[in-house]
């Protein structure tokens, strides 16, 4: 029997006895390779957004991920509007970070858009819910679900602005970031990674935790606490999380001390201000046009300042009404923007972040 025809023969018999296995065992070797995986095309345009509340998905690095942006009224494509990007903390979303928070009143009265991205769950194929699968971010702690799978939430970021200023005209040189617990924590990192592209970043009870990285820019801060925060003591120690876990916080004072030696500012603020349960202190002399202004609110708990509380006292500690948290990062904001030298170039930096795919945006829901 000619060898051709036993080869043959041989192949046939071997890919018969494969079917088990499935179809794809009796491809020809030279089909196996059939390149990278081709997603769906980008639109050419994505939608355009007007005024209102509105929900967006992006398929980032193989998995569905979305953020709620709020455009004011009377908004017009003609207007360039400054953009604040808000970070939940672990557990929350997005809509229930904007009620907690009340930065889409702010926006309004302040004439700004406000992107709430939401985090990764822990299990990604099932429903975020605060307890049974919380969101969380990957702030560079190493710790929690988001880190230890290493998400990419700098890329994912940078990728939501990138998005939001194809839907609405944004002025590239204020943009700001905020954040909650661990947000707060994320926009810390945000604000190092990204500091060319971000004005200002307002932190309400977080840690920054990206060691040996120094930002390539002074950015602006403002950092709000409450004296008796359980989940970011002032003056740091073990802490018990609500999923059952406990961990060791550092000092309040040695964040502030990190992120003024990072903006070259004086070891000691230029100036202290106290009103009624609140006091400030003010780091003005920074490099590079740099500034930190610590807020400390007398016997506030772990929750936004002049926000809904949304968990309990007895676990997040006392609300305070003392001073308007968003209203007052807002003010801060307000003051600063890249200087005419920094160029904010939105070419995204990260591994996959230019894979994202838009869908059509879903208001409201």
């Amino acid at each position: 029997m000619p060898i051709s025809v036993l080869t043959s023969r041989l192949a046939a018999a071997l890919c018969l006895a494969a079917l088990v296995s499935g179809p794809a065992a009796c491809a020809r070797r030279e089909s196996i390779y059939v390149g990278v995986p081709a997603l769906p095309p980008l639109p050419e345009q994505p939608d355009r957004l007007g005024p209102g509340e509105h929900r967006i998905h992006l398929h980032f690095q193989g998995y569905e991920r979305s953020y709620v942006i709020h455009v004011p009224s009377g908004y017009r494509p003609d207007e360039a509007l400054p953009l604040v990007i808000m970070l939940h903390g672990a557990g929350a979303k997005a809509r229930n970070t904007n009620r907690q928070t009340n930065w889409s009143a702010v926006a309004e009265e302040r004439r700004f858009a406000v992107v709430l991205p939401e985090g990764t769950a822990a299990i990604k194929s099932l429903p975020a819910r605060f307890l049974a699968n919380p969101q969380s971010w990957n702030d560079g702690s190493g710790r929690g679900p988001a880190a230890r799978s290493n998400e990419n939430d700098v890329g994912f970021i940078h990728t939501v602005i990138t998005d939001a200023g194809s839907r609405v005209t944004i002025d590239l040189h204020r943009i700001y970031v905020a954040g909650f617990s661990n947000g707060a924590s994320m926009a810390f990192r945000i604000a190092a990674e990204l500091s060319n592209k971000i004005a200002a970043a307002g932190i309400v009870a977080g840690h920054y935790r990206l060691k040996g990285y120094t930002p390539a820019r002074s950015v602006p801060l403002i950092y709000i606490v409450g004296t008796e925060d359980p989940l970011t003591p002032l003056d740091g120690g073990e802490i018990s999380l609500p999923w059952g876990l406990s961990m060791i916080q550092p000092p309040v004072r040695d964040t502030i001390a990190q992120w003024t030696r990072l903006l070259g500012c004086v070891r000691e603020p230029d100036e202290t201000h106290k009103n009624g349960e609140v006091t400030l202190f003010a780091y003005q002399t920074c490099r590079g046009g740099g500034e930190v202004h610590y807020y400390l609110v007398e016997g506030m708990g772990h929750v936004w300042p002049g926000g809904d509380p949304m968990l309990p006292e007895w676990a997040v500690g006392r609300p305070s009404d003392a001073i308007d948290g968003s209203r007052v990062i807002w003010d801060f904001f307000s003051r600063h923007q890249l200087a005419p030298g920094v160029f904010p170039s939105w070419t995204p930096p990260h591994p996959g972040a230019d894979h994202a795919q838009t869908v059509p945006a879903e208001p409201g829901g």
